[in-house]
């Protein structure tokens, strides 16, 4: 990728792909990328930066109902028996109902996650609380990558711990996959792009 030149203000990806047709984004992670060349610091000056992961679905016709809806996880996706981790704040536990938006339930719905989840409109009255989206309030809890993320070329890649795209690989070093996914090298739950791999190893 294009790293620091290419950065973008979190806020403005938020805000294209909405524009663009996308459902509010989901972040998943974040960690700060440390800037270790004396020149590049001089540059910068009190600029920050983060490797942020987000998950961006295109919602369904008619999927714009905000009626609260409440999601319960059944299991089923592999390696995650128990539990599966959304985004940085949306867990859904086996047999716990967590409330979501409607349009989030509707993107749910239609996604590969769908036959391990169960969907019910709240008649509780109360509504979800939406997720954090800046990345640097999530990343002030996680540690610094040394090696300035991808920018220092000697940092190995790291499997995230949910998804398996390329995409969602931590420190935004976006290697490929070496044996497809849902492997042993992919220890969590589905593809986030892979639309070649068999439903069994998906859900």
């Amino acid at each position: 990728g294009e790293c620091i030149s290419g950065a973008l203000f979190w806020q403005d990806l938020v805000d294209i792909a909405v524009k663009v047709g996308f459902a509010r984004p989901s972040l998943v992670r974040a960690a700060p990328i440390a800037v270790n060349n004396p020149e590049q610091q001089q540059k910068l000056g009190n600029i920050k930066f983060v490797s942020a992961t987000y998950r961006l679905f295109k919602p369904p016709v008619g999927g714009d109902n905000d009626s609260p809806v409440c999601v319960v996880y059944n299991g089923g996706v592999e390696y995650i028996p128990a539990e599966l981790e959304f985004d940085s704040e949306t867990t859904f536990h086996v047999g716990k109902p967590t409330l979501v938006t409607g349009q989030l339930a509707a993107v749910l719905k239609q996604s590969r996650f769908s036959s391990c989840l169960s969907l019910e409109t709240s008649t509780g009255g109360s509504q979800p609380v939406l997720t954090n989206l800046d990345p640097f309030e999530l990343a002030k809890n996680t540690p610094t990558d040394p090696s300035g993320g991808c920018c220092a070329g000697s940092a190995p890649a790291q499997v995230a711990s949910s998804g398996c795209s390329g995409s969602t690989i931590s420190s935004g070093c976006c290697a490929p996959a070496t044996s497809g996914c849902g492997t042993e090298k992919r220890n969590s739950s589905c593809c986030d792009t892979d639309e070649s791999v068999s439903k069994k190893k998906c859900c």
